[in-house]
């Protein structure tokens, strides 16, 4: 079904319908908030005869589910400390969260595939994320300038990382869920600074599976040699 420009309304959010029962959240209109945990997983029945006509008569009375995150949501929500995706969300679009200085956690995000450029940028105090086993793309510079960021899981399901991924990201050590190099991931992908005028960059530490296991609160920690 070709994206359509009717949007809904609740109290929280305006959507965008953007195909067959798939709705993105374009704005926030709510208050400023400091815990983001009412994203819906679920969506409205579209009883509007307009609506209707627009879509397809089978729509009449369906519910819509929420499945992305629009650009520029929440950015710059400055006051924003937690939080978690709903299942159903598959995608987290360009500067979502970017800017988003006190937001330490994020939770959820069983059904994400995509986390788009810049989407975390600039979230300097994240310190928490799990990324989930049906994430298949992280853009450019997703996390650049996570600076408190210090582990982080890349699951096997991952099909592409784009260069300066976690760029600044001089804390961090990654991990990831795969016994050997069988991914064709861009050349500067887990680039963490950019030296001008010198012959290399600084990279972040990457460890295979092999290379490390889970804590009892599921935090890698590195295989003792």
């Amino acid at each position: 079904m070709e994206s359509l420009k009717i949007t809904l309304r609740d109290e929280n959010f305006i959507y965008e319908v953007i195909g067959d029962k798939s709705l993105k959240i374009i704005e926030y209109v709510g208050n400023e908030i400091e815990n983001l945990d009412f994203i819906p997983n679920y969506e409205m029945k579209i009883k509007n005869k307009y609506y209707v006509e627009k879509l397809n008569s089978n729509h009449f009375n369906s519910t819509f589910y929420v499945t992305a995150i629009g650009k520029e949501v929440f950015m710059g929500h400055t006051k924003l400390k937690e939080v978690f995706i709903p299942p159903r969300i598959k995608s987290i679009s360009y500067l979502a969260f970017k800017g988003c200085d006190n937001l330490k956690i994020v939770r959820g995000g069983d059904d994400l595939e995509e986390i788009g450029e810049f989407a975390f940028y600039g979230c300097k105090r994240l310190t928490n994320i799990e990324l989930k086993d049906k994430l298949k793309r992280i853009r450019s510079h997703a996390f650049g300038e996570c600076y408190s960021l210090k582990s982080i899981i890349i699951p096997a399901s991952v099909e592409s990382i784009s260069s300066d991924s976690f760029l600044w990201c001089s804390n961090l050590k990654i991990f990831l869920d795969l016994n050997k190099d069988s991914r064709n991931w861009e050349k500067y992908w887990n680039r963490c600074s950019i030296n001008h005028g010198v012959e290399e960059d600084n990279y972040i530490s990457v460890y295979w599976k092999n290379e490390w296991n889970l804590d009892y609160n599921r935090n890698p920690r590195i295989n003792k040699k």
